[in-house]
């Protein structure tokens, strides 16, 4: 077994409210990895803090290396990603010129990634010359992910990519990240949604008040009574 990312007694704080308390968590290389929970729950605090935009305490590896000290800068040369909620696309430029952007860490490579890009979402191909704040919903979700793409994640995190998105565009954007993880990229996906996210994930956590009280494999996770009436609206009692 390779991690891919590892996590140990990682706190994160705003001033003197304690948002994250002391959580694990290792992510295998070549697999999904989901954290579900309500919001406030800590979710994206903690995505923040892996990504180095939240100073943390505690222990953080990136394939066996500790990353604890680097930027956010470093982290995400190495490989490291982060797709945040807003998504926080250049409003004003067009498709291809965000891609761009978003290979500004492999300079050189530009032309064979935005080729695979181009391959997972055909149509930001198609949209390449329109301005990205007049495109839909779910294609600036996309672009998000196709800019992130251009950098060669390693681990590609994603935080609540299905918000304010139609259901079949949810079903679209997840069913992207599964091609991700067969092309070899690690999966971090925080999610409300908790039935499509445990639909595409390996492995589930489950965040309340910032610490995770159920962690597992998603399908055991799924299948959880707690679970499944709170986060998924369904009682699986008899």
């Amino acid at each position: 077994m390779t991690l891919a990312l590892s996590i140990a007694g990682v706190s994160v704080s705003y001033g003197q409210v304690a948002a994250v308390h002391s959580v694990g968590l290792d992510l295998e290389r070549g697999t999904t990895a989901t954290i579900i929970g309500a919001n406030g729950a800590g979710k994206s605090t903690l995505l923040n803090a892996i990504a180095g935009i939240l100073p943390m305490q505690g222990r953080i590896s990136f394939f066996g290396r500790d990353i604890g000290d680097e930027k956010i800068e470093g982290r995400a040369r190495s490989g490291l990603v982060l797709i945040p909620e807003r998504r926080e696309l250049f409003s004003s430029m067009t498709v291809e010129e965000n891609l761009l952007l978003g290979g500004y860490t492999r300079r050189g490579e530009d032309g064979d990634q935005l080729a695979v890009v181009h391959d997972l979402f055909p149509r930001l191909k198609e949209r390449r010359n329109q301005i990205a704040v007049t495109l839909s919903g779910g294609e600036r979700q996309m672009l998000a992910m196709g800019r992130a793409m251009m950098s060669r994640p390693r681990v590609l995190m994603l935080d609540e990519p299905s918000l304010g998105l139609a259901p079949l565009i949810v079903r679209d954007i997840l069913d992207t990240t599964v091609r991700l993880k067969e092309a070899g990229v690690s999966i971090l996906l925080v999610e409300q949604n908790a039935r499509a996210a445990l639909a595409v994930a390996d492995t589930a956590y489950v965040m309340e008040n910032g610490q995770f009280i159920l962690s597992g494999p998603a399908r055991d996770i799924a299948c959880n009574p707690r679970v499944a009436e709170i986060y998924m609206g369904q009682s699986l009692e008899p």
